[in-house]
Order: structure tokens, then sequence, then C-alpha cells
């Protein structure tokens, strides 16, 4: 048995895992909570993960024992409890119900001074019932609908799983257990003693771990993966140091929690193979969220309760704590509501700074408490590396309409700098960024033209260049290429790949780039050798293998969606790319494997 790992390369732990997902030996199974998860993701969403597992073939399977837990909930009909929020409207209506007609009795002219209702009583009296009638129609139309709902996931989940089932004899994997289970207890061996102490079903961890034993054992499967949503100590544990793409501690949000190596241990002794991963539900879908956007931005609404349920009492309203003279605090009362959409400050224009600062270029060393730009309090939100705190920041973002702000350096430096952020929050799978990116042409419609300018190239610029102005050296940052494109020609922004297109002719190395906003025709010939494995690849003439090597090969794309895996590594819209070398043979397209020079 191996020792516990101290450190992980998250990025490099994250491709292990896709690696798995997609290999053909490798068999996928579920845990029960994932089911639950489908309660709470909507129709869009659970589509998609339908789609993921019609992909994943005869590979995907679901253990006996999950569909034995999840059908005691749909005996006792308690699958309304994944839904445990709907319930807090029913609450809150009636709450509401019970204290309007207090309210309009009580309230008088001396509690409305100063407020929008001065001298309005009767318009609040009307507002009051307003929402009381609006919270009754939405509660009625839940409660009336959600049994219907409910069976229409079930009848989902029944039509889609019961040919994943595997044929376990769970009758026999719970004889005389109780003795081993025990002994794994008093010894700490995973899975379940962390459930010793439940009342019923404290063996249904273990009872699944030796499922997916035997199944694999049988069918002399060497790697597997078992999605989950549990993270008890007893089955995974967190490497205390984790890092993340060029080499920087991962935030709290990015970290994993990783197979303990006992379990790793025993699935080798019963099949003989080392790849044995468990995946949380959240590292799946940042993985996966852009090619089912609709799973990603679902599931950080349906668990964005829980996971902020320990955060500190302001998180909610966002924390803007910026003074008054950069940014309006537009979350205080119902007046200031009126005022959303609107922020304003008192700087001057100065017409001879430069366009962008220095720090917003290699945006690393851009300090949010020394910058003092009017979009600082965003940036400094979204460089959290957690939805939670990303989503909201965001969806202010997006309520902004006017911004009556000087253009000064630092301004735009600030905008440009929320641009390259919103890239990355989207790169990071965080759904209210990948919403943005789709339609940001519509919230920033009414900025004024440099605000949009300073925007757009922020965010063309993350997508070439890292956090020290330096050209990404293989694949660009562009998942949401097209839609960035798409946007910008729906504005009417004078230029808008002026500054773009100089910073890529400037690249000192020389290395590959495309030319941004034009429409020139990228002819990509791949040379394949006859097992497979990619030799060359050149664009227009110009060998550019150097940029499509990784250390490992492995997959880089199936032969069917080439231009778009093209369109997302090199930065260039689909349209425009041609794809030669490939034979009718070739269904994968591999990385040229790079070989790596040891020192001695």
């Amino acid at each position: 048995m191996k020792f516990p790992k101290k450190k992980k390369d998250i990025s490099k732990y994250h491709q292990y895992i896709v690696s798995l997902l997609d290999d053909a030996d490798c068999a996928i199974f579920i845990d029960t909570n994932v089911i639950s998860q489908l309660y709470r993701l909507n129709d869009t969403a659970r589509q998609d993960f339908y789609s993921w597992m019609d992909q994943c073939g005869s590979r995907f399977h679901v253990p006996v024992w999950v569909i034995h837990e999840y059908s005691n909930k749909v005996y006792l009909q308690k699958t309304k409890e994944y839904l445990s929020e709907l319930d807090k409207i029913k609450t809150h209506a009636k709450e509401f119900n019970n204290i309007s007609d207090f309210v309009k009795g009580y309230i008088g002219d001396t509690l409305l001074q100063g407020s929008i209702y001065q001298g309005e009583i009767d318009k609040l009296k009307e507002d009051v019932d307003k929402i009381k009638e609006l919270l009754e129609r939405i509660s009625n139309t839940i409660n009336k609908n959600l049994n219907q709902h409910q069976r229409k996931v079930h009848e989902e989940i029944e039509q889609k799983m019961t040919s994943k089932s595997l044929s376990s004899d769970i009758y026999s994997l719970i004889q005389d257990q109780d003795e081993a289970y025990r002994q794994r207890c008093d010894n700490l061996i995973p899975p379940g003693y962390k459930d010793a102490s439940k009342d019923s079903n404290k063996m249904g961890d273990l009872i699944i771990w030796k499922e997916i034993l035997e199944y694999c054992k049988s069918n002399s499967i060497k790697k597997a993966v078992l999605l989950s949503r549990d993270s008890k100590p007893d089955i995974v544990y967190s490497p205390e140091i984790q890092i993340i793409d060029s080499g920087r501690n991962a935030g709290e949000f990015e970290r994993v929690k990783i197979a303990k190596e006992s379990l790793i241990y025993e699935f080798q002794i019963k099949t003989g193979g080392t790849d044995f991963c468990i995946i949380d539900f959240k590292t799946f879908v940042q993985l996966f969220a852009s090619k089912y956007r609709g799973l990603a931005i679902s599931f950080q609404i349906a668990t964005a309760e829980e996971e902020t349920a320990n955060e500190s009492p302001d998180y909610d309203d966002f924390g803007v704590t910026m003074p008054l003279d950069k940014i309006i605090d537009i979350d205080n009362d119902i007046e200031q509501e009126k005022q959303e959409t609107s922020i304003t400050t008192d700087y001057k224009e100065d017409i001879e700074s430069p366009l962008y600062i220095g720090t917003a270029i290699r945006d690393g060393q851009y300090d949010t408490t020394n910058t003092h730009g009017f979009m600082d309090s965003y940036i400094e939100k979204l460089k959290s590396y957690d939805w939670y705190i990303q989503n909201p920041a965001i969806n202010k973002i997006m309520r902004l309409r006017e911004i009556h702000v000087g253009n000064t350096d630092i301004n735009r430096s600030s905008i440009f700098v929320l641009g390259r952020n919103i890239t990355q929050c989207a790169e990071g799978s965080s759904g209210s960024a990948i919403s943005f990116l789709e339609n940001y042409s519509s919230y920033i419609k009414d900025w004024e033209p440099w605000c949009q300018k300073a925007l757009i190239d922020g965010i063309l610029y993350e997508v070439f260049f890292n956090s020290n102005a330096e050209i990404r050296p293989l694949g660009f940052k562009a998942t949401y290429f097209e839609e960035i494109i798409n946007n910008i020609n729906k504005l009417n922004v004078v230029k808008p790949f002026e500054f773009i297109n100089d910073q890529l002719s400037r690249v000192k190395n020389k290395r590959f780039v495309p030319q941004v906003g034009t429409n020139r025709t990228y002819e990509f010939e791949f040379l394949i050798e006859s097992d497979g494995s990619t030799k060359s690849l050149k664009c227009n003439g110009e060998n550019i293998s150097d940029t499509f090597k990784k250390e490992s090969g492995g997959l880089f794309s199936i032969k069917s969606q080439i231009k778009e895996a093209l369109m997302t590594y090199y930065a260039i819209p689909q349209k425009q790319i041609i794809v030669t070398g490939l034979s009718d043979k070739i269904i994968n397209v591999n990385y040229i494997y790079k070989h790596v020079e040891l020192p001695f």
C-alpha cells in the first residue's frame, strides 16, 4: 500500500480523472447521492447528465445497493426531502400572510419618514397585498405540480438507469458481514466506519464497495471510478499541499479530496489494478462544464445554499465595501434598489494616461487594495476561485446598465482586469461567468464605448496571455471563444480587435497565434502514424507541433469533434477551420508525445 500524499498537483489530477472517464477500459459507478442530486437539477441539467451517461455506454453502472437505498425513499414517499428548499416557499408564504394584516394596520407616517413611502401609506399597503398574492401564487403553483414533477424525475431515472444496473447478489454480500464490519470499524478500515453509530443501513457504503470490487474482479476490470457527493473522511482525504496552474496554492474551493490509499490498495488486491478514483460530483461538473453548461449552472444553483450555509452574515449581499466616492452600495433599502443599474464616481478624465497599467497586463500583480479601480470590489470576489462567491458578484455585474466614471488609466485597467477575471471564472466553470460570456453584449450595451472596449480587451487578453503577460505556451483559454466573438460583433465597438492583435504581434518567441476578428481560413494538417499517434501538426504550412505536445500524449479529441477542439485550443472560430490528414480509419486524435530528457 502506498503512503498518503502530502502534496497534490490538482491540474495533473484533473487530467488524470478526465483520461480515466474517457478510457474505454474504465468502469464508472455512481453512489446513491448522485440519484438524489438529479432531483435537485432542472430539466436541462438532467438531460445533460443523461447525455454523459449515454456517452459512457456500457461502462456506466448503478450498484444494486444504490437502487435499494433509493427505493426505500420511493416506498416511503420521501423523495420530497431532496427538495427541502421548496417547502420554505410555502412556509414563507404562510408566514407573510400571517403578518401582512398586522403590517398594514401598524405602519404609520412616523415609520415612513425618509423612505419612498413617505406620504404614500396606501401605496405601501398595496405593495404588501401584492407580495402576499405573489407568494401565495408561487407557492400554490409549485405545490400543485411538485408531485407530478417528482414522478417525472423518477420515471426518467427508471428509464435511463434500469439497463445500467448491476446484477449483484446483495443478499450473499450482506450475509455474515457483522463481524467483518466490526473489525473494519475497530481498525478504521474504509469505507463505512464513520457510519457505525447509525441505527440502520450502517453497512451501506461497505456493501456498495463490495459490489464494485466483485464486479471488477469478475470482469477483469483494472480501472474504476466512483462518482459520489459523499466526502466523509472514512473514504477520502485532502492532501495538505495542493497546487494548481503554474504552481500557485489552490484556493479553498479548488482543493480536492481523493480516495484513501487503503481503498486503492484493496482495489489492487482484488483486481490487480491501481487506477481507482472517487470523484466528487462538484469536480465532475467543473471538468465538464464547457460541454454540459446547463448541468454546471443548475448544479451551482442547487448547491448554493448548502455551500454558503457556514459563510459570514454579509456573504449573501456580496459585501461591497468601497467608499461612496468610488461605488454606490445598491443593496441597503428599496430606494437604493432603484439605483442598482448605475454606478457613479467623481474621477476626472486623464487622456494622457496609458491604456492599461502594467499590473493589469500582469494581473498576477494586480492588487485591489492599492489600485482602487471602481470595479476592484468585484475583481476581489472573482479572484476567490469559489463559485459561490464569484456567481453573486457576476450576477451584480449583469445588472449594471449605465456606468458613469472618468475615463482614467485606473478605471480602464479595472474594467480590463474585470474582463480577464470573468474569462478565468468561466474557464473555472462558474455558472454565472458562463452565462455572462454567452450573452454579455446585452449586459453591457448601455456602457460607455471605452468601458465596453476595456472589458472586451480584458476578456480577449486572458484567452491568450497568462498572469505574467506571457503567451500561453500550448493551448489557449478559448472554451467560449465563439461566444466571445459573436457578442463583440453585436456591439458597435470601434476596432474591437486592435488591442489584442497588436499584443499578439509582439509575441517574442514567434509561436503560432491567430489573427483575431478576421475572416482568415486556417488549414490544420495532421500527420498520423499507423499506431494512431500524432507525429506532426501544421497550420497553413507552418509547423506548429511544439504547441501540440504533452508529456503523456493522450487524447486531444475524437475525430467527429476535432473542429470544436481546435477552436477551444487555438482560439479560432470553427467556420474558419479546415482539417486534413485524418483518414476514415482514425477515430481519436492524440497529442504529440513529448519526450522528456532525463538529467543524467
